[in-house]
């Protein structure tokens, strides 16, 4: 279901729409995390460079004697951003240091116990989530594939593929309908063929080069005509 049907599915009777929406989400929720991780991850960016700018701006004041202006970095009007960035991240003040310092010295530079960034702590969190997700829709139920199966599906698209192929050749030959071809004039094509197309990676002799030796007494797939069948 793409963004299409969602649009058609918020303007379904109410009585409906609640029950879509959660299917919608639930066939699409590695895309809403993938968005809202792609979301928080440019905040994030967006902020940081935000900073840098103010940042540069003052040094490029101070070391050119100017008075150093008040820059004030531009904020998303959100009410109580402030509030839950630092109760997200719960900044120690300064003159509390004492109590979150673990003793540690180095090189004049304390350690102190202060929490992990948070945006590292969601993701980590998100990853969590994330895994107790994918569990649950690809072993519990039927809307995702194991490895195994996924396998399986492929060898059959492989197959379905290699099928629809053989249909539309003129002389539709497999490694089931495969015969060695030994007689004079057929012989006479293949090494005309193998001349003028093979031999060039195979060698005159067949014995090797660019591509295997077809002159030893060794294979790589096996040597009846069912092995080598080029498909």
């Amino acid at each position: 279901m793409n963004f299409t049907n969602f649009i058609y599915i918020a303007a379904a009777k109410p009585a409906d729409t609640t029950q879509q929406i959660l299917k919608w989400s639930l066939n699409n929720v590695f895309v809403i995390m993938a968005a809202l991780i792609a979301f928080g991850a440019l905040f994030t960016i967006w902020r940081v460079f935000n900073k840098l700018s103010a940042r540069q701006t003052e040094n490029y004041y101070r070391e050119h004697g100017m008075t150093t202006p008040t820059v004030q970095p531009v904020k998303f009007a959100f009410p109580g951003l402030k509030k839950i960035n630092d109760a997200m991240w719960k900044l120690v003040p300064i003159e509390q240091e004492a109590d979150i310092d673990l003793g540690h010295e180095y090189d004049g530079i304390r350690e102190l116990d202060n929490r992990l960034p948070p945006w590292w702590l969601y993701i980590f969190y998100g990853t969590i989530l994330f895994a107790v997700i994918y569990s649950y829709l690809y072993i519990f139920t039927d809307k995702g594939q194991t490895q195994a199966q996924e396998y399986e599906y492929a060898m059959e698209v492989s197959a379905d593929e290699k099928r629809a192929f053989l249909s539309q050749q003129a002389n539709a030959i497999d490694e089931n309908s495969v015969v060695a071809l030994t007689d004079e004039v057929a012989l006479k094509e293949g090494k005309a063929i193998f001349t003028s197309t093979c031999a060039a990676c195979h060698g005159q002799g067949g014995e090797g080069g660019v591509g295997p030796n077809f002159a030893d007494k060794y294979w790589i797939h096996g040597g009846s005509i069912k092995n080598i069948l080029p498909l």
